[in-house]
């Protein structure tokens, strides 16, 4: 396994420091003209997201190096759109918006939801279509996420999120040895095990 970097070893220094460089990035967006977004292969992480979110902010033209992609933009009548993204190819985006609408057909949704595929808009906010693929990543996501209210408005959640992301078959499979991790990290099972019983 890669160790990381002295600089980022220290999880408490680590985060000092990307507080710093994001002020630091800031201040430079701040200054410039525009700004020029390097990104290969259109990848574009969650802090250079919010730097092309703060630049749109202040008005400064953006430019990428490579196109930055795809998106599936769920439109539902009176709420806002919830958009997935960026995809790097469009045969990947096309496939997530077919499970995304198949799951209309079993999961509840705000009736009239419609889905597209569509250019990435890196200033718009977006959910990140990778979904944890490891059992206990899932099973902590599970514990995150918040419980649905009956109204549909929490579409897509995580395991419609899953199913969009790995394929019905995959999603199946890692669902259920998540659920099987949950159960037993936040059940009476987990209780007893910490007791040493």
């Amino acid at each position: 396994m890669k160790k990381p970097h002295p600089l980022w070893s220290d999880p408490q220094r680590a985060e000092e420091l990307k507080k710093e460089l994001d002020a630091l990035h800031r201040w430079k967006i701040r200054t410039a003209d525009q700004v020029l977004v390097v990104n290969p292969g259109g990848y574009i992480g969650e802090s250079t997201h919010a730097e092309i979110r703060f630049a749109h902010q202040l008005g400064r033209p953006i430019r990428y190096t490579h196109p930055p992609g795809h998106a599936v933009v769920l439109t539902r009548p009176g709420l806002d759109p919830v958009r997935l993204g960026p995809y790097t190819s469009r045969h990947q985006t096309d496939e997530a918006a077919a499970r995304l609408r198949r799951q209309l057909y079993c999961t509840q949704h705000v009736e009239g939801t419609t889905i597209h595929v569509a250019d990435y808009r890196p200033e718009l906010e977006h959910l990140d279509p990778r979904v944890p693929t490891d059992p206990y990543a899932l099973a902590d996501a599970m514990a995150e996420e918040q419980a649905a209210d009956g109204t549909g408005r929490n579409f897509p959640d995580l395991y419609t999120l899953l199913i969009a992301h790995a394929g019905d078959t995959r999603a199946a499979d890692l669902w259920n040895r998540a659920c099987h991790l949950y159960d037993f990290l936040h059940g009476s099972d987990a209780d007893q095990y910490e007791a040493g019983l």
